[in-house]
């Protein structure tokens, strides 16, 4: 078996991004066994600072504003270092301003990163331009996302259950 190491930056560390982290360290082994993938976690961005870590955290991502986060550590600067792979955007979205997710989804487009966003906000405003961006340096967009007490919006079936084990 080859399994192929993948980085992860993650953007938006609230209780989305905190349970998205949780659940990437749980399903490690099942997403190892099954798509021979080895996620690892390299970074967390917050709109005020990241904490880094290239070879992947081992263990749990440090608390915000604890030793190894670096205040106005912006995702430009940390998504154009180091290997390059996944960006999971969990920040908050705006349906008026797209943001803080769509300067994090042009940015890691920019630095080559494929991007998986759960954010409507960013495509409600400029679903053409991410995608362009994302065909311009031949990396991926996804998206997928829940509202209305989590009843799947945009996709189902087994991409929905992709990972997960059904008892």
């Amino acid at each position: 078996m080859s399994v192929k190491k993948v980085p992860v930056a993650l953007a938006g560390f609230g209780h989305i991004g905190k349970a998205f982290a949780a659940l990437m360290a749980e399903k490690a082994d099942a997403v190892r066994l099954r798509y021979e993938l080895d996620l690892r976690l390299v970074a967390v961005l917050r709109k005020r600072g990241a904490v880094v870590d290239e070879g992947g955290f081992t263990g749990p991502v440090p608390a915000v504003g604890s030793a190894g986060w670096t205040d106005g550590l912006t995702a430009a600067e940390v998504l154009g270092r180091g290997e390059r792979g996944v960006l999971a955007d969990c920040t908050p979205s705006s349906i008026r301003t797209g943001e803080p997710g769509l300067g994090i989804l042009r940015a890691a487009l920019a630095a080559g990163w494929h991007v998986a966003t759960a954010g409507k906000g960013p495509l409600v405003l400029d679903y053409a331009g991410l995608r362009d961006a994302a065909r311009r340096v031949g990396v991926q967009i996804r998206y997928s996302a829940a509202t209305a007490a989590a009843l799947p919006t945009l996709d189902v079936g087994l991409l929905s259950l992709a990972g997960a084990e059904v008892l």
